[in-house]
């Protein structure tokens, strides 16, 4: 059997080769995207549009709000006052203030789902 560990002295780059570009490709029910947002499988094929796009759709929104929330908990954690109803029985404002972002935040997310999906199409 061939020695396939790469050698001490060779460039990182070397020991991970791309795929060719010609051959098979990757059929798939759901996207699976890079960190730049580029796919993650090779070449990939589509098996059934419309349920890829609902599927995409629900994790680029779940994502996206995960990630506002995050930052929406940042920023009132430096504020250092804590989001709940105030003496007078009103709604924080920023509980509201989170809500709109996150319907603003989930719309774009769906967007970009559809954007993603249709490029493949």
């Amino acid at each position: 059997m061939a020695d396939t560990t790469p050698k001490a002295d060779a460039p990182k780059a070397a020991a991970n080769t791309a795929v060719p570009a010609h051959g098979d490709h990757d059929r798939v029910a759901m996207l699976s995207l890079k960190a730049d947002g580029t796919p993650d499988q090779f070449r990939p094929e589509l098996l059934d549009e419309e349920a890829a796009l609902r599927a995409s759709k629900t994790q680029f929104v779940e994502q996206a709000v995960s990630a506002a929330d995050v930052a929406a908990e940042a920023a009132r954690r430096a504020e250092e006052g804590a989001p709940g109803v105030d003496p007078d029985g009103k709604q924080d404002p920023t509980i509201a203030k989170a809500q709109d972002e996150h319907e603003a935040t989930a719309k774009a997310a769906e967007a970009a789902a559809e954007k993603a999906v249709k490029a493949l199409s």
